[in-house]
């Protein structure tokens, strides 16, 4: 599962394709993060990779089975000339 974690707003203007999007910055994020299946495959990413490496902490400690940061982020991604098409909001 891919787990974007930038704001909605980051998420609309584009992301990968098959993403969710779990806003990091969000009052509810670990609410939401501890709901998600921890025996699940996660890449997670965000824009540069900061929001990542602190969810893949707290993913970490809450006993995710396979969490992946995706270094450097989006920004890295597209500077890679990587495709970029779009995601989805997780409900």
């Amino acid at each position: 599962m891919l787990l974007d974690l930038r704001t909605p707003a980051e998420f609309a203007a584009g992301g990968l394709d098959g993403s969710i999007n779990l806003d990091f910055r969000a009052a509810d994020f670990a609410s939401r993060l501890a709901q998600l299946d921890t025996t699940r495959t996660y890449l997670v990413i965000c824009r540069g990779g900061v929001r990542s490496g602190k969810a893949m902490a707290m993913m970490q400690a809450a006993g995710f089975a396979a969490a992946y940061n995706l270094d450097g982020g989006l920004l890295r991604w597209q500077a890679e000339k990587r495709p970029m098409l779009g995601g989805a909001p997780i409900s």
